[in-house]
């Protein structure tokens, strides 16, 4: 975590584009191999605290954080488009019941 944290804060003070928080997390873990449990909870600490999260949105950002650090292989990537790829690495689906 200190790792994630520590790059986390360096891509803040650094970037001179404006990137939101989320951004710079996602950089900050982009093919560093951190498991899903590690990632959970450099989000809770480092972007949710007070924030209302739907469940599903943030299963969503978690999966695309865990697709990000732990991207599949090359021979992987090479026998799938990036399409398939996107439907291989959803877990679940979030739905609106609402609409």
């Amino acid at each position: 975590m200190r790792s994630i944290k520590a790059l986390f804060q360096k891509n803040q003070k650094e970037n001179n584009l404006g990137w939101g928080d989320y951004t710079c997390l996602a950089e900050a873990v982009k093919g560093r191999r951190f498991k899903r449990k590690v990632l959970g909870q450099a989000m809770s600490k480092l972007l949710i605290e007070g924030v209302d999260y739907q469940s599903c949105e943030k299963k969503e950002d978690l999966d695309h954080l865990e697709n990000l650090s732990n991207p599949l292989e090359e021979s992987k990537n090479e026998e799938i488009n990036p399409l398939q790829h996107d439907l291989i690495s959803k877990k679940v689906i979030c739905t609106n019941p609402l609409v």
